[in-house]
């Protein structure tokens, strides 16, 4: 059975603690991961409002050799049998991209995609032409003055602006993706920056709202109010018919957010059917596809195996500064390496994080 169709009986179901645990262990070993997600470097000169990441976040966690990485990479692809990598997150760098040329020459069949935001990427660009990316999602996040002031960089849109046409008219790149936080602070733009760069030639857009941690990291203020949320679907779904030949999509993981939803908005709520590992509503709008994903916190690990600069092996991205223990399954070059270690980690205490998360799915959406 699909993940999210477990999922979905669990949240509605009367289960303790120990049960839901249970089950929810069954699931991950019965569905292993399938992305290697890298945080390859742990520093980032940026300073963006929507991180969760703190600013002395490098100090606690290292970085690994690239010789070390390869060592990691080569356990992945050939002892955990991952083939799809993506590199996340923090400022490029060109270990990275060597890190890259590294795994599209080793392993003829993997794919890899990278995340990056356009002032750091844009000094490397003739290294991520070599790459050969099969994807590269690029952060946007609102027009000029709402993306300038959401990274606190003055003059980041442009440059931005200035390295996505580059990337396309180098036409080394399969598929370029406009990455969005959508905050308080961009909500009102993001629609004329889908127009903007649709204009322009680019197909491809996400929308993520802010992720809160703990309820107090980033500051709340950006997290927009729940009717204020749905009103932006709203204006979602009556654009999205006057771009041309785009594929939009608003992926939620907090259920905070799918609660708005369902309370405000319950015919849309209804409409999501389950696909694997999560919630999704189609719709087509013309030659334009629209897309509402959700992602359950509580089934990440089932998607993304996530590799910390250090090589430890994490539950999921934290915003702290060094990794507690109880935070980490593991480090990539001690492990076991074979596809058991999927297994094993579910009986690590550390495993009881998604516990945390389903049992918050529960109270919102059972």
């Amino acid at each position: 059975m699909e993940p999210i169709k477990i999922w979905h009986s669990l949240i509605s179901s009367e289960m303790s603690e120990q049960e839901l645990l249970k089950c929810l262990k069954m699931v991950y070993q019965e569905n292993p991961p399938s992305i290697a997600e890298i945080i390859m470097n742990s520093y980032c000169p940026n300073r963006c409002r929507h991180c969760i990441y703190p600013v002395d976040f490098h100090l606690h966690n290292t970085n690994m050799s690239l010789d070390t990485w390869m060592d990691a990479f080569e356990i992945l692809y050939n002892d955990l049998g991952l083939k799809r990598f993506i590199f996340d997150g923090r400022a490029l760098t060109r270990e990275c991209t060597e890190a890259i040329c590294f795994i599209k020459e080793r392993f003829k069949d993997s794919r890899v995609g990278l995340l990056t935001d356009g002032v750091s990427a844009q000094p490397l660009l003739g290294e991520l032409v070599r790459a050969a990316l099969d994807w590269v999602d690029i952060s946007v996040d609102g027009l000029e003055e709402d993306h300038d002031t959401q990274r606190n960089s003055k003059g980041a849109f442009r440059k931005t602006l200035r390295l996505l046409r580059l990337l396309k008219n180098s036409g080394h790149f399969e598929k370029i993706n406009i990455l969005s936080c959508l905050t308080t602070i961009n909500i009102g733009t993001i629609l004329e920056m889908i127009g903007l760069l649709n204009r322009e030639g680019f197909k491809n857009f996400f929308i993520i709202p802010v992720n809160m941690i703990g309820g107090y990291w980033p500051d709340p203020e950006l997290r927009p109010r729940d009717e204020v949320f749905v009103d932006f679907i709203d204006s979602l779904l009556n654009k999205s018919g006057d771009f041309s030949d785009t594929w939009i999509e608003l992926d939620i993981y907090d259920a905070v957010y799918a609660d708005a939803v369902r309370r405000n908005r319950p015919k849309l709520f209804e409409e999501l059917s389950t696909q694997g590992e999560h919630l999704e509503l189609a719709r087509m709008y013309g030659d334009n596809e629209f897309h509402i994903c959700y992602y359950p916190n509580s089934l990440l690990g089932t998607r993304e195996f996530i590799l910390n600069s250090d090589g430890n092996f994490i539950p999921k991205v934290m915003t702290t500064d060094s990794m507690p223990k109880s935070l980490t399954f593991g480090n990539i070059l001690d492990c076991k390496t074979d596809r058991s270690v999927f297994k094993a980690l579910t009986e690590k205490p550390e495993f009881a994080v998604y516990l945390q998360d389903l049992l918050q799915e529960k109270a919102l959406l059972g």
